[in-house]
């Protein structure tokens, strides 16, 4: 996966493998991904701290339906 970019898409086509499912079984969490991820998350944790709570940050009303949930 790394030699194509984590191009999932070509990989899947020229594997054989029809669904993300099958293709899953192959797919492993590296340590890169792991550090990019949780850059990622304090990035959109730091947005959403400096905004004040996540209702405060939604516009369309969409906080309000999944509380109802």
């Amino acid at each position: 996966m790394k030699v194509t970019g984590n191009d999932v898409g070509t990989v899947m086509k020229y594997s054989g493998h029809k669904t993300l499912d099958s293709f899953s079984n192959y797919i492993h969490p590296t340590d890169e991904g792991r550090i990019v991820s949780m850059q990622a998350l304090d990035g959109v944790d730091e947005i959403l701290t400096a905004q004040g709570r996540v209702e405060d940050v939604r516009s369309d009303g969409s906080a309000k339906k999944h509380a109802r949930k």
